[in-house]
Formats: C-alpha cells, sequence, structure tokens
C-alpha cells in the first residue's frame, strides 16, 4: 500500500513543483533563525510528527499562507529559500496613476538638473503641465515617491557636474604599488587659503599666494615646496624642484635653523602629476632625463589618480592654514565667517617662514594611513637602503644642479665697477674684475628659495662665478617673491605708472602744491624784470630826467641819514670816489 502524500489532502499539487533553487534576498541574522524554525516545523508536518493544525499554530499562519510556505519548503534546497522577503513595495516601484506618469516623467527631465534640482522644482513643472491637462495637481508625496524611485545614480548624473560625478560614481579600477623610498613623487598646485599683505606696507593686502607641493608617496613626506605670489609655471616648478632634490641642512644653517630636522631629500625615480601646461612641458623633462627621472602624468579627467597629494594639501589648508589671520577658508560659504581683509596680517617673508615649520609639524603629526608620523616612516625606509646606494646628488654636483634647474635672467647685465646690477642691488666678487667695463652683457643665475644675497653670473658655457650682494637701497625686501611683488606693484598701480626717478610723487600733494607756487614766484620775477629793464631805456630815462628837472625843490624828495646811510669815501691813488 502506497504511503499517503500529505500535501493531497490539503490540495496542493506535488506534480507542479521543480527543484528549482531560489535564491534569498539579504537578510538578518533573525531572518535567518525565523526561515530555519519554519524549515523544521514544515518538515516535521510533512513527515507526520505535526498534524496541520498544530503546524499553522505553531508558525502562527492559517490558510492559503500556510500552503505557500509548504511550496517553498518543496522548491527550496536548504532553509534559506524560506527567508521572509522585505514588506511593502519594491523599491523602484512606483503607484502613481497612470495619467500622471508622463507628466511626472517630462516635469523631471526639465526641473531636475543643476545644483539646485529638488523635489519641489519637479512639482512645480508637474503642477503647470497637470493644470495644462485638465487633471488635478499632484501630492508631494507622489512627486517624492516619483524622484526617489530613479536610481541614485541616474539621479546625480543629472544633478552634479562632470568631474564631481565621476569622482563619486566612476569606478577606480588598478593602483601602483610603491615598496622604495623617493619610488614616486606626487607635485600639484594649490592657491593658499591667506590672504597676505605687503611687507612695507602693511594695509596693503597683495592677495593670496601660490604652494607648489612635492611628496613622497610611500611615506608621505611633504620632500619639497615653494611659495609664490605668481601662477605656477616653469620657474616656480624648478624651484620647488631644487629644494626637494638638494641636501637641506646647509642651507637650514645658513638660515638660522637646526640641521637634521628636514632629511627629505633624494632623486625620484618617477614624478607624476597632472596636465597642467608647467607639468606636461618638455623643458623640465628633458633636463630631469639627465638624472635619471622619469616623469608620468596621470589620465585625463581622472583627478583620484593623484589622490596622495590631494589629501596633503587638503589636510594643511584644513589643519593649519585656515588658523591663521586672514585664512578665506576653503570656499566661498566659509570666508563669510573669516572676515579675511580685516584680520590679514602676516606679509609673504613671514608666512614663507611659518609654512616651513608648519611643514615640520606634519611630519611629527601621527598619520592615519601610515599608523605613524611621517618623519618615521621616512626613517624607516632609508634604514632599508643602507645597503643601497641613494640617488642623492654630493655637494660637488650641487651647483650644477641649481645652475640647471634655477631660473636666469637674460637681460642686459654688465660688469661695471660696481659690479653687477639686478633686483635693486649691486653684485660683487673678486672672480668678477677681469670682466668690468669688457663691453659684454652676461646672463645671471638666482635662487629665488633663499634671499636675494646672491647671484651666479654666466661668463661661459662652463664657468659661473658667484657674486655676493655689495650694495642695496633702502626699502627692498630680501625675498624674491615679496620684492617682484611689489616692484610690479609699483609698475602698474595707476597712480605711480609712468613715473620715473627724479619725478614728483603723485600722492604728495604738498610737492605739487609747492612746485605751482614757485611757478608762480618765476613768472612773478620774469615780469618785474620786463618792468625795470623797460624803465631803463633811453627814451624812458631821458622823459625821467626833464621830468625832475621841472619839479621844485619843495617837491623833490628830502635825503635824510636815516634813510640813506653815509657811504665812507676810500682813497686810493689820490682820487675820491
Amino acid at each position: 500500500m502506497m504511503e499517503e502524500d500529505p500535501w493531497s489532502e490539503d490540495g496542493i499539487d506535488t506534480d507542479s513543483f521543480d527543484d528549482v533553487f531560489v535564491v534569498p534576498p539579504r537578510m538578518t541574522r533573525e531572518d535567518e533563525f525565523e526561515a530555519a524554525r519554519r524549515w523544521d516545523i514544515v518538515e516535521q508536518f510533512l513527515d507526520g510528527n505535526l498534524s496541520r493544525d498544530e503546524a499553522e499554530s505553531e508558525l502562527g499562519v492559517k490558510g492559503s499562507r500556510f500552503r505557500d510556505l509548504c511550496r517553498d519548503f518543496k522548491r527550496s534546497a536548504n532553509h534559506l529559500g524560506m527567508v521572509r522577503g522585505k514588506r511593502g513595495p519594491k523599491p523602484g516601484t512606483s503607484r502613481t496613476p497612470p495619467d500622471y506618469l508622463p507628466i511626472l516623467q517630462a516635469s523631471y527631465k526639465v526641473a531636475f538638473r543643476s545644483k539646485r534640482a529638488s523635489v519641489a522644482a519637479v512639482k512645480r513643472e508637474a503642477d503647470i503641465r497637470a493644470k495644462a491637462a485638465g487633471l488635478p495637481p499632484l501630492t508631494t508625496h507622489q512627486v517624492r515617491t516619483f524622484v526617489l524611485a530613479i536610481p541614485k545614480r541616474d539621479r546625480n548624473k543629472k544633478k552634479l557636474g562632470k568631474d564631481e560625478f565621476k569622482q563619486k560614481h566612476e569606478v577606480r579600477v588598478g593602483s601602483r604599488i610603491v615598496s622604495r623610498l623617493n619610488e614616486v613623487w606626487q607635485m600639484d598646485h594649490t592657491q593658499v587659503d591667506l590672504l597676505v599683505v605687503d611687507e612695507f606696507d602693511r594695509n596693503r593686502i597683495i592677495g593670496r599666494p601660490w604652494v607648489t607641493m612635492i611628496i613622497c608617496v610611500l611615506t608621505r613626506v611633504i620632500v619639497g615646496f615653494y611659495l609664490s605670489m605668481r601662477y605656477p609655471n616653469l620657474n616656480t616648478v624648478a624651484a620647488a624642484l631644487v629644494f626637494a632634490v638638494l641636501d637641506k641642512d646647509q642651507r637650514l644653517v645658513d638660515h638660522g635653523k637646526k640641521p637634521g630636522i628636514y632629511p627629505a631629500c633624494g632623486l625620484p625615480e618617477i614624478i607624476h602629476t597632472d596636465n597642467a601646461a608647467e607639468f606636461v612641458s618638455d623643458y623640465l623633462k628633458i633636463k630631469l632625463k639627465r638624472y635619471g627621472v622619469k616623469w608620468e602624468h596621470r589620465p585625463k579627467h581622472k583627478k583620484f589618480y593623484g589622490g596622495a597629494i590631494e589629501r596633503v594639501i587638503g589636510t594643511f589648508m584644513t589643519r593649519h592654514v585656515h588658523f591663521l589671520p586672514g585664512a578665506t577658508g576653503s570656499n566661498v560659504g566659509e570666508r563669510e565667517a573669516f572676515e579675511s581683509e580685516y584680520n590679514a596680517k602676516f606679509d609673504f617673508k613671514q608666512l614663507v617662514n611659518w609654512f616651513f615649520h608648519r611643514v615640520i609639524v606634519y611630519h611629527g603629526t601621527i598619520h592615519r594611513a601610515l599608523g605613524h608620523s611621517p618623519r618615521t616612516a621616512w626613517n624607516r625606509e632609508a634604514l632599508k637602503l643602507t645597503a643601497v646606494p641613494r640617488r642623492i646628488i654630493g655637494i660637488q654636483n650641487e651647483t650644477a644642479f641649481r645652475m640647471t634647474f634655477l631660473p636666469s635672467d637674460t637681460q642686459n647685465h654688465p660688469v661695471t665697477r660696481l659690479g653687477v646690477y639686478f633686483a635693486g642691488r649691486q653684485y660683487m666678487s673678486k672672480e668678477l674684475l677681469p670682466y668690468v667695463s669688457s663691453g659684454e652683457d652676461y646672463e645671471i643665475k638666482y635662487n629665488p628659495l633663499g634671499s636675494l644675497s646672491e647671484i651666479w653670473v654666466i661668463v661661459s658655457d662652463e664657468l659661473y662665478i658667484r657674486a655676493e650682494c655689495v650694495i642695496c637701497r633702502d626699502g627692498l625686501s630680501e625675498n624674491w617673491e615679496a620684492y617682484t611683488e611689489r616692484r610690479d606693484y609699483l609698475r602698474h598701480n595707476p597712480v605711480l605708472k609712468g613715473q620715473t626717478p627724479g619725478s614728483l610723487d603723485w600722492s604728495d600733494e604738498h610737492a605739487f602744491d609747492s612746485h605751482e607756487e614757485s611757478r608762480r614766484i618765476e613768472e612773478e620775477v620774469e615780469e618785474q624784470h620786463k618792468a625795470y629793464k623797460k624803465s631803463q631805456s633811453p627814451k624812458s630815462k631821458k622823459a625821467r630826467q626833464e621830468n625832475i628837472g621841472s619839479r621844485s625843490e619843495e617837491e623833490l624828495p628830502a635825503v635824510t641819514n636815516a634813510l640813506t646811510p653815509a657811504i665812507p669815501k676810500i682813497r686810493t691813488n689820490d682820487y675820491d670816489f
């Protein structure tokens, strides 16, 4: 006798079941425990250990729901097929009446765009279209449900800019594995979030400087930087590279700082940058190729490839610069709370000195990705290279490296008896004496990283003569960037433009008033002299004598000793005068 199928008595057609495994939805631990409990109860019911009433009571269901659980059991390979699904409408579904769907779709396409995209904007557009179609207005809930049913990626594509959308949704595959010190450097520019003032006129704000920063990707150490008041260019990039590559100890000692506080130096294997004009130029790439340095550019429109340097710059601004007087914040919204123009106090020279010390502070700060400070990471990696010669420019080759990258001035620079004139200063050296008044003009090299206390005069292709400053005018900054900013300001100032040495200062009203008064006096003297000469002409003299002769003695003025003192007589050669 065949065993009776318990499914048949409940009206369940067992022949229609297929052995199909149902992939369960995402579930919590509680959902999985509940599914296992259901599996056990249904299994006991099918084995005849529980009656239908007992099984329904244990499960808390009745009728058709119990039959559904039995179907799930039959179709599933294990208890995961009996996980309870999420209640409510599925994501992406909408219960909007069919007549309104074309209206909502058209309204979303027109009104939902740019950063100001919102549900309210879509509703306003939908209300206008619904009224034109003779339909009652939609509720805000209906519009919001429709908008949120659209995938977030599609919404952001209409709402965000191209770059921001890529940053949020573009897949980032592939990464460079860096394992050695100075294997990869990253370089980038940014404008410092700080207003600086003139070194000599502290009421004048000269603007926000730019900083070029270079980091070692492995250790996150800032190996070099350069601050400038000018837009990034080849000279600023070259200056940052010179500071990054060469040993810094001697330069620090020359500026009164402790040696050893900035150990980062050496030649990198690869320099990684974006596609800015100064980075794409072959000028620096060809020069670096002599030293075995390869220059790579990130793919266009792929900002995340330079993520390391971007994060370091952002951290430096928010944790250090934004606490200075005159800080502007990172955007227009933040700037309103800073009162930047009113609080600006730092001049450029002070900012450079402060920036240097804050870089040292950054090197000693625990880095979240490293687990320790960048300085510790650098020291550890440097110890690993003790058996391998590091790519460091020796002292004997430092001058040649500097001359390769430092900016030059090719304008007329003859060697006179006072020396070479440059940047408002006179430079001289004993080695330049043979070239005094030679009639030749020479190219000079200067170091924008240090003070303008020295320059190099290129007298031949292989000979660079170092000359020191011997004469300097008052009111000139020692810093190259501060000097050039003030020089350009004085050249292009509408009040001072076109004035040459010896001309009047337009801002001095007293000088102009006295100038006009002196001109008036000159004209008055000239007229008086002309009148006197006219009175001394022969015709006027004769008329005057006739006038005097016709007057009586009473009319003639009396001569008194009080008004006309007696003139002593001088006896010379028996003649009385």
